[in-house]
Formats: structure tokens, sequence, C-alpha cells
């Protein structure tokens, strides 16, 4: 399965140059290991898509829970991936 993910320029840099193998997800969508990222880079200030992309595979999701400052619970996953398999369409 494939899943798209949509993330500021900050963070879609960091992938890109190596410095971030993991995302912070909301725990709604069905991730399992083998299953693929298309993490979009999405431009927060215009609300659009800047259209660079880069697919990634899933190497570990980790479910977390913590208690928020109210005592409510916060459930949220860190998916780890691998190395890019292609950038914008193009294999790498």
């Amino acid at each position: 399965m494939t899943h798209d993910v949509k993330i500021t320029p900050y963070f879609f840099n960091q992938i890109l140059d190596g410095q971030r193998d993991t995302l912070d997800l909301k725990p709604n969508w069905n991730f399992a290991l083998g299953d693929r990222l298309t993490i979009r880079e999405f431009d927060a200030r215009s609300q659009s898509p800047t259209g660079r992309d880069v697919l990634r595979e899933i190497t570990d999701v980790t479910e977390m829970k913590e208690t928020g400052s109210r005592g409510e619970i916060i459930k949220y996953v860190i998916v780890t991936f691998g190395k890019a398999t292609q950038a914008n369409g193009l294999p790498i």
C-alpha cells in the first residue's frame, strides 16, 4: 500500500538531505512494514503542493501514547523509512 503524506519544506529538505528518516504521524493511517510513503512537499502559506515529492519504503512502525497537559491521551505513530527510491517520479 502507498500512503500520501504532506509535509513542510523544512522537513522535506531534511529528508532529501538524509538528515531525517522518521515522521511522527497521526494514527489514523494503517501503516505496515513494507508499505510506501509518497512524501509531498506542501507550502503551508499558500496551502498548495510545491510539486516536489519523494518515495520511501517503511522499515518500522512504532505506536506511541503520551498524556497531554490536561490529562488527555495523545496517540501518534513514529514511521521510520529507508533511503529514497525516487524523487519527483524519477529513480534515484
